[in-house]
Order: structure tokens, then C-alpha cells, then sequence
């Protein structure tokens, strides 16, 4: 081992002796089965010199050896035994600690004997590491840059083979400081991974193409560690080539200077902050040594100004003698010189460097302005007054003991009254305020009286000579002189105009507040309406889509749905009126199944791409979680925009989106990343920072074939910070742009029964339970009450709030379900009238609104409601809240209990009449008709005859047959119809 090593321990050792209070300190090595002492505190001093051979069995050495820890027998022994173990687990050797029987705290010296010990781990590594490589044909490491990197603890030393792209490095400190082990970076590409994006190009360029050998280089990058977190780091490194076999090395050493850049921000902050306080202060800092030069200038580049301090800054050689140095004692002092026009007062501050080494720091002031001020004093107080007098100020002192007022002629002008050197009476003074101020005015001058702040600032109406009010604003000061005297001195200004304008202007202001108040009420009354119409063709849409499977119509009805929900998470941005104040989102996470999202994405664009004849290409990873944990809405926001981007941009070739999921170490979390690729006309590289400002695009201003607002990239790039997430651009003018989106921490499972928020068995069904629906809208009556129908619920509507009492009374309904916002009487108006009814006040009330209000749910609550669906109303939303008090039963069994009642029906030999009657006349002509050819003024005609016959005749299975043809036909549900017109023939038997 090298001897120089040794002797650098020795130093070492000695600090740390010192830091424990050891009484000898020594490293031994293992040799077979004995323990050889290579170095000691001091030298030969002491028990255990340097040569001594030791059993492993003294001081616990074989025990240290065998369980790698540190033994710690301070309170029986005297001693600590601490074992050098290599990045190999090998143990090399172990230091040892004699302390005197006071010392029992070994936590006191745990700290600086381990971190002793990962130096010394360090150094024998690297001085092998050395030994190795001067054994061997290849080319020699740097004696110097070895030397360097054993010197270094907080480091990570690495060598690159340029020709093979080997990479190698050692000490276990890696993992502590980069977060990497030598198991991770294997060759040069690893490396260059966990370099920042920004500085990857750069940093691998300069290392494959550095020149200057012999030369040392440094090189300051970002790094990003495992946890995603970045730290700077300082390379420094040095290259050789192997004349005999031609290989190119780098050697180099990695240190963690992010502690460096911080301080080196805040420094440049500091000089910033300086240099601004004294151009602000008209002053120039000058430091100068012994010998007069000019080590730092606050205004200039030190090195940039030649002569002497005298020189440049004095004008004369005779000014020497006023220096702070050129006595035997070294003081502060202060001189003054001119130059041209200007009057420079300099303090100079004598401060010794090191012993016997002095510099002193000048404050040069240009103090022109002062004594120019000093001689226009008298001019100023005479233009003062002058001042006072057009501004109608008026000055005023007044003595508490002798009561006498001074003041100006402003004084009479303001009140009317001529006071000036008279004696007041303060009572009839403050008598004259008004009645409304007077206390306010006696409290401020009571605080100011007796507090630390005597400042007075009040403001007060006062009686004139006129009997009029005038507003008055005093600012001033209470006096107390060194006997206890009181006076009050300051100014007062006459304010009347201002408060007249005060006024006027709240006025203003609250014809602004109704404004405002006016368009949130348009606001809300906007979302209303909107979201109407949005419940039907959602609501329609849900429907629709159970009885609709074939292609194409089921693809264009999941593009409806798809644009509807789209649609909707647009009007809930931009008409959610705190959103709009505030200039807020929220991320709403649920899990996603996004191979289905990716496959409404396609399904978007498909007809945009078929026109512009590009091919839209989803490649997601082929085994990708079922669900991850995301906010759906932003993410196909995200995808939408980045599509919408490419397609507009590529007039030919492909759009390919990406899609990658890899899990953290835990298996619960992982990343999410996508990348949206395309083939067309790219982005300079001079545009790519900006192209993600708002409002800004990557077009010529004269072209018409892009347009848009140039938010979208803005957007997406908001959308991703606020996931926690990083999106990136790689792109070329002519080629084509790649969008890289990574979004950690997010959550997903592989199993295919996890619930999804909104996914509801299809087959959930009640037992005709009757439900009160409550809406002063058509088109909503009609959603909820073909959603109620399908789901074998039995629906009563209502369209005025005043009406719900009595219908709950007469219907005993089994749920309310009520619209917050019918005209007249409102849903909170009719929870009230229901609540106070001993007959009726158990009945569960599901709230529903379109408001865009965010705290409309939580009011419903407080009023006393039992639920809440937000419109437009999912069918699962609408199961959820019902399920929670009616309990839902098998569609079979329903089905076989109909099948009961039927059976138990029989009707009268009037209504048997009745009803041959109609069919023979009427219904099996028509129906007849209908199995050839489905014709809707027939449809219509039959349903309006079976409505009437079931109005005359009591005929249950009638009555659902009507009833479900009724809602087919108002739900366009084109294939209920037919099975309907083919199972006309069930109710021809029953009735034979």
C-alpha cells in the first residue's frame, strides 16, 4: 500500500483523536490469521507502533471481523473497534479507538469514527483500483488525478473505455450521492440516460469529442436520480490514449455541487442586491491592498483599472497621508477630495486580512447634492410655505399647559377661523367635531398619548365659522418634552373634495359588485341551460347504446357519448364560476381504463384522419395495466390537444401515439409515460422553448392552413405539471415533432374485477317500486322516466314544486328524486313542505341540478336532502343514489313474478269484448302491417289505440306492453320496437 496514504491517515488520525479523546488510535490490516498495525496517531508513540503484529482475538478483533460491525465495548473495556469493509463486503482491515475510563458515550464518537472509516474504505479501493491498472498493458491513470481522487471522500470516481463504451466507477458512496450503483450504469448509453434532457447533448458531446489530453477538463450538468429529483454535478476529468493499442480513456470524478450552485444563486442575488443599494445610495465600493491596488470595485472589473488607489481615486500623491494605512495605528477615517464638478467624501475601513496584512475598504459618496441641498435649505423653507399655501395645508402646534395655537393663514382659510397665537380652549376645540367622530378622535389621541408611536393620523368632520361640516385629515405627532410638556404638532388638510369623490366612487363600485353579481347569475342561469340539453343527449345517448351493438351505428353512437362527455368537461371549465374567479382546476382522479380511452381517441379522429388520407396509429405496450388510478378527462385533454396538433401539422405519412406503463420496485405504482409522433412539418430548433407560451405557434403569420388560438400546447403542458409530471420535445424542421409525456406516482392494477368508478352491472334491476320524479323540463321527465323504466322502477312525474306534497301523500312513493330548481316553488321550498309532514317526512329525496355552483351538493345536504346526481345523470349515478334505499332484485326474478301476476289475472267477459272489439277492428290490421313494413304514422296510430283500449280495460300485461312500445318509440330505439311488434303474438294467446 502507498506509503504517502499511510501518512496522510497519520494527519487524519490526529483530528480525530482529538474529536474523541482517544488515547492512541491505530489501523491494522489482516494478514492470514494476525492483524499487522500500518498506521498509528503519532507515529511509533504509544502501545501499538506501527509493525505490531496482533492475535485476532485481542480487542474484539475477530468479532468486528466476523459480524462486520462495529464493536462497541466502551463501557467494559475502554475500546471501539470499527472494521474497514471494501465495496466487495471483504474486510480489509479495522481501526481501533483506546479511551480513557471518563469516556462512556459512544454515540458522541460514532459519527466521526464512520465517516473516518468510508474514507479510509475509499481511498484503499482507489489506490487498488490504481495498483491495478499500473499491472496491467493498459494505459496508466493520471498519477496526479489518482492522487486527486483518493484525496476526495464525497466523490465519485469513474473511468469510460471511448472505444467499447465501458463504464466503470467505484466506491459505494455512489448510491448515497447519485443514487446509482456500478450495476446500473454498465456503458456509456446508461450514463446518458440519467443526464437532464437539457444538458444530454451537450455533456455527450464534449466526452467523446474532448481533446487536449493532458489538459484537465470540468464540466457542470444535471442530473436526475431515481427519485426523479435533479442534482448538479461538477465532473472533473482528464483523457488518455494507448499509443500501443489506440484506446481512448476518459478518467474523471463526479461531485455533488448542488449545495455549491445554491449558494453560488444566492451569492449572485446578494451582489445583485448589493450593487442596486449602492447606485440607489450614489456610493462606490472600493477595496485596495497595501500596496494600493484595487482588489475589488463595486462599478468596474478590478482587473480592468491600472493605476494605484491615489491614482485613480485621490488624484494626488500628497492625499497618502490621509490613509487609514499609511500610520502605525490602523483606524477609520474620513477625508474629502474633489473631482472636476464633484464633491467625493470617502470613509475608509482598515481590516487585516491575515496577520500582519492589511486591505482597506473605501465607501466613496458623491455628496454634490448634499451640499447643494445644504445651501438651498433657506430657499426650500421659504418655497415650503409657498408649497403649503397652494396646496391649502395648514400647519398647527398647540401647547397642552399654555393652550396657545400656532398656526398658518390656510388655517382661517380651511375653518373660518383666525387662532394663530391665541389661547384655546381644547373642550371647545374637540366641541366643534362632529357627534359621530368625537370618541373616535378622543381614542387616537389617547393610544398616541400613551403608546411608544406617537403619530396621530385621523380623519374627522369639523364645524366652520359657517355652521357648515367640512372633512379634515390631520397627520402629526404628539411631543412630550424632557419636563413633561405636551404639544401637538403636524399638518391639516381640508378633504372635502375627496371624501364628495369617495363617495361617488363607492357608488361606482357597487353598481360594479351588481355587475358582477349580474353575471354570475348568468353565469349559473348559462350552466342551467346548457347542461339541460346535455342530459338529454347523454342521457339518450346511455340508452341508445344497450340496444345498439351493431356496426357502424354502435361506433358512431360511442362517439357521440365519447364528444358528449367531452363536451360536458368543457362546460364544467368554462361555466364553473369559481374556476372562472379564481383560476383554479382540480385534478378528479378514478380509475381509467386508458386502452378504452386510447380507442375513443381514435374513434374521434378517424373520419378527420380518412379526409386528410393520414393513418392514425395506436401502439400501446403490450401488456398494459387494466386500470391505472389517473383523472381521465385531463389525460384525454392532453391526448386530444397533441392529436389535434399532429393532424394539423402532417399532410401525409402517419400520427403514432405511444403508450408505456412501467411499475415502481413496490408494484403498486409506477410511471406513466406516452409519446404522440408524427410526420410532418416539424419545429426549428429555435422555437421549441416558446412553442409552449400561450398563444404561440409554430406558423408563418401569413399562413391560413393552421389556425387556432395557439393554447393548446400551453394547456397540455399546464395539465402535465399539475399531474406531477414532465413533458418533453424532440423535433426537427421538415421531419416531424415527438411529444414525450411522463407522469409518476400513479397507481394501477392488473385486475380485471376492480371496481370502476361508474361502471354498474347491467342487469340491475327493483321491483316496481314507484319513484316521483320532480322537473319542470320535458326532455328530463323524459330521460329519467325511460331510465326508470328500463331499470323496472315505476315512474310518477311532476313538473311544479307545489304539487310534490300531494302527490307523496296520494303515491306513497318509495324515492323523490327533485330538480334544486323549478320555477316558483324551488326544490328547497318543496324538502321543507315534505320534512314538516308526519306522513311523508321518511321518504329518501335525491337531489339533482345542473347548477355549476361547486357547493351545491353541500347545500342540498344541509337542507336536508338524502342524495345528489349532478346533470347530465349517468345510469350508474342514478343506480348508486337509488340503491342506497331501495334494494334492487334479479332480473329473472322480476320477471317470474310478472309471470305470477299474469296468471292470476283474469279478465271479465266485458272487457274480453272490449278488447276483441279493437283487435279485430283496429290493432291486427295495423300490426299486421307493422311485421311487413315498420312505418311510423302506423306505429304511432297503434300505440294511441293500445293507449286507449289499456285506459278502458284492466289488462296488466296491456299495460306494460304500451308502456315499454311508448318509451321505444321516444327513444328512437329502433330494435325494442321490432322484438316488440314480434312478441305482439304472446299477448294474442293470453287473450285466448
Amino acid at each position: 500500500m502507498n506509503k504517502k496514504l499511510y501518512a496522510s491517515w497519520n494527519n487524519q488520525m490526529l483530528m480525530l483523536q482529538k474529536l474523541t479523546d482517544a488515547t492512541e488510535i491505530f489501523v491494522a490490516e489482516i494478514c492470514n490469521e494476525s492483524a499487522k498495525v500500518v498506521v498509528c496517531a503519532g507515529g511509533a508513540v504509544g502501545t501499538y507502533g506501527v509493525g505490531l503484529e496482533l492475535s485476532l482475538q485481542s480487542l474484539s478483533l475477530d468479532s468486528a471481523i466476523s459480524e462486520r460491525k462495529t464493536i462497541d465495548a466502551i463501557k467494559s473495556h475502554s475500546y471501539y473497534t470499527s472494521p474497514i469493509v471494501l465495496s466487495n463486503h471483504c474486510v480489509w482491515g479495522v481501526m481501533v479507538l483506546l479511551l480513557p475510563e471518563s469516556v462512556h458515550d459512544a454515540a458522541a464518537i460514532s459519527l466521526p469514527v464512520s465517516t473516518f472509516n468510508r474514507v479510509l474504505c475509499d481511498q484503499i479501493e482507489l489506490s487498488m483500483f490504481e495498483d491495478k491498472r499500473n499491472s496491467t498493458a493498459m494505459c496508466n491513470m493520471d498519477r496526479f488525478t489518482a492522487g486527486y481522487m483518493r484525496g476526495s471522500s464525497m466523490g465519485v470516481p469513474w473511468c469510460l473505455d471511448v472505444n467499447s463504451e465501458e463504464f466503470t466507477y467505484i466506491g459505494e458512496q455512489s448510491l448515497q450521492i447519485i443514487s446509482y450503483t456500478d450495476q446500473d450504469w454498465k456503458c456509456l448509453g446508461d450514463w446518458v440516460q440519467a443526464v437532464h434532457p437539457e444538458d444530454r447533448e451537450r455533456v455527450k458531446d464534449y466526452y467523446l469529442h474532448m481533446k487536449d489530453a493532458d489538459k484537465d477538463h470540468v464540466v457542470e450538468y444535471r442530473l436526475v436520480k431515481k427519485d426523479g429529483s435533479i442534482i448538479w454535478i461538477r465532473d472533473v476529468m482528464k483523457g488518455t490514449l494507448c499509443e500501443d493499442s489506440g484506446n481512448r480513456e476518459l478518467m474523471g470524478f463526479m461531485v455533488d455541487i448542488s449545495w455549491a450552485k445554491e449558494k453560488e444563486q444566492g451569492l449572485t442575488f446578494i451582489n445583485n442586491q448589493l450593487r442596486k443599494v449602492l447606485t440607489v445610495t450614489n456610493t462606490v465600493l472600493v477595496i485596495n491592498n497595501e500596496d494600493g491596488d484595487v482588489v475589488f470595485h463595486s462599478h468596474k472589473d478590478a482587473s480592468m483599472v491600472p493605476k494605484k488607489c491615489y491614482h485613480y481615486l485621490r488624484g494626488a500623491l500628497k492625499r497618502c497621508g490621509e490613509c487609514p494605512l499609511s500610520g502605525p495605528v490602523k483606524r477609520e477615517s474620513i477625508f474629502y477630495y474633489r473631482d472636476k464638478d464633484r464633491t467625493v467624501q470617502v470613509s475608509a475601513f482598515p481590516y487585516e486580512v491575515e496577520p500582519e496584512k492589511w486591505f482597506v475598504a473605501e465607501m466613496h459618496v458623491n455628496i454634490s447634492d448634499r451640499i447643494s441641498k445644504e445651501n438651498e435649505t433657506a430657499l426650500l423653507k421659504d418655497r415650503l410655505e409657498l408649497s403649503m399655501k397652494s396646496g391649502s395645508i395648514a400647519y398647527l402646534e398647540f401647547n397642552l399647559a399654555t393652550k396657545i395655537l400656532k398656526t398658518n393663514t390656510i388655517f382661517e382659510e380651511i375653518t373660518g377661523l383666525n387662532l394663530n397665537n391665541k389661547i384655546v380652549d381644547l373642550e371647545w376645540v374637540m366641541s366643534r367635531v362632529h357627534e359621530k367622530d368625537y370618541e373616535y378622535v378622543k381614542d387616537v389621541y389617547d393610544f398616541a398619548l400613551n403608546s411608544r408611536d406617537k403619530k396621530l393620523s385621523i380623519e374627522f368632520r369639523f364645524l366652520n365659522v359657517d355652521n357648515k361640516y367640512v372633512w379634515l385629515r390631520f397627520s402629526g405627532q404628539v411631543l412630550i418634552d424632557e419636563h413633561g410638556g405636551i404639544d401637538i404638532a403636524g399638518i391639516l388638510i381640508d378633504i372635502s373634495d375627496t371624501k364628495e369623490l369617495m363617495n361617488a366612487l363607492m357608488l361606482e363600485r357597487n353598481k360594479s359588485l351588481q355587475a358582477s353579481e349580474a353575471k354570475s347569475m348568468f353565469l349559473a342561469n348559462m350552466s342551467h341551460e346548457i347542461r339541460t340539453p346535455m342530459n338529454a343527449i347523454i342521457g339518450f345517448s346511455e340508452l341508445l347504446s344497450k340496444h345498439i351493438v351493431k356496426a357502424p351505428l354502435n361506433g358512431y353512437l360511442n362517439s357521440i357519448k365519447a364528444s358528449g362527455k367531452v363536451l360536458l368537461a368543457l362546460i364544467n371549465d368554462l361555466l364553473d364560476l369559481e374556476k372562472i374567479e379564481a383560476g383554479k382546476m382540480i385534478i378528479r382522479k378514478e380509475n381509467t381504463d386508458f386502452i378504452g380511452l386510447l380507442k375513443e381517441i381514435e374513434q374521434t379522429f378517424s373520419m378527420n384522419f380518412a379526409e386528410k388520407q393520414i393513418e392514425l396509429l395506436m401502439k400501446p405496450q403490450a401488456k398494459f395495466p387494466k386500470l391505472i388510478y389517473v383523472d381521465s378527462l385531463k389525460i384525454k385533454q392532453i391526448l386530444l390537444n397533441l392529436v389535434n396538433n399532429a393532424l394539423k401539422f402532417t399532410n401525409k405519412g402517419e400520427v403514432e401515439v405511444q403508450s408505456f406503463f412501467k411499475f415502481d420496485s413496490g408494484g403498486e405504482k409506477g410511471t406513466l409515460s406516452f409519446k404522440v409522433s408524427d410526420t410532418g412539418i416539424g419545429i426549428a430548433k429555435n422555437k421549441q422553448e416558446s412553442i409552449f407560451e400561450p398563444f404561440v405557434q409554430d406558423k408563418d403569420p401569413n399562413e391560413k392552413d393552421h389556425q387556432g388560438t395557439g393554447l393548446g400546447l400551453s394547456i397540455v403542458q399546464k395539465l402535465v405539471r399539475m399531474m406531477g409530471g414532465v413533458i418533453s420535445l424532440e423535433s426537427e424542421a421538415g421531419v416531424g415533432s415527438t411529444f414525450s409525456i411522463m407522469i409518476p406516482d400513479v397507481e394501477a392494477t392488473d385486475d380485471p374485477f376492480s371496481e370502476m368508478e361508474g361502471e354498474i352491472e347491467s342487469n340491475v334491476k327493483f321491483n316496481q317500486e314507484k319513484v316521483l320524479i320532480v322537473d319542470n323540463v320535458e326532455t328530463n321527465l323524459e330521460v329519467l322516466n325511460a331510465m326508470c323504466s328500463n331499470l323496472n322502477l315505476k315512474s310518477i312525474t311532476c313538473t311544479h314544486g307545489k304539487e310534490v306534497l300531494e302527490l307523496a301523500l296520494v303515491e306513497k312513493p318509495a324515492v323523490i328524486i327533485m330538480d334544486l330548481r323549478v320555477p316558483k316553488h324551488n326544490g328547497f321550498k318543496s324538502i321543507k313542505d315534505i320534512r314538516q309532514s308526519e306522513l311523508v317526512k321518511d321518504i329518501p329525496v335525491i337531489a339533482i341540478s345542473s347548477s355549476s355552483n361547486v357547493n351545491e351538493e353541500k347545500l342540498a345536504d344541509n337542507e336536508g336532502f338524502d342524495g345528489f346526481i349532478s346533470k347530465p345523470i349517468p345510469v350508474y349515478k342514478l343506480i348508486q343514489e337509488i340503491s342506497r334505499f331501495v334494494k334492487p332484485v334479479d332480473e329473472e326474478e322480476v320477471s317470474s313474478q310478472l309471470e305470477r301476476e299474469d296468471a292470476a289475472t283474469k279478465l271479465s267477459d266485458g272487457d274480453k269484448k272490449v278488447i276483441n272489439l279493437a283487435f279485430k277492428e283496429t290493432i291486427l290490421p295495423l300490426w299486421q302491417s307493422l311485421k311487413d313494413i315498420l312505418s311510423s304514422e302506423k306505429l304511432n296510430t297503434m300505440l294511441s289505440v293500445l293507449k286507449e283500449l289499456s285506459g278502458q280495460v284492466s289488462w296488466p300485461a296491456l299495460d306494460r306492453y304500451t308502456e315499454k312500445m311508448d318509451i321505444a318509440i321516444k327513444s328512437f330505439d329502433f330494435e325494442t320496437i321490432q322484438k316488440l311488434i314480434n312478441r305482439f303474438d304472446s299477448l294474442l294467446k293470453e287473450l285466448e
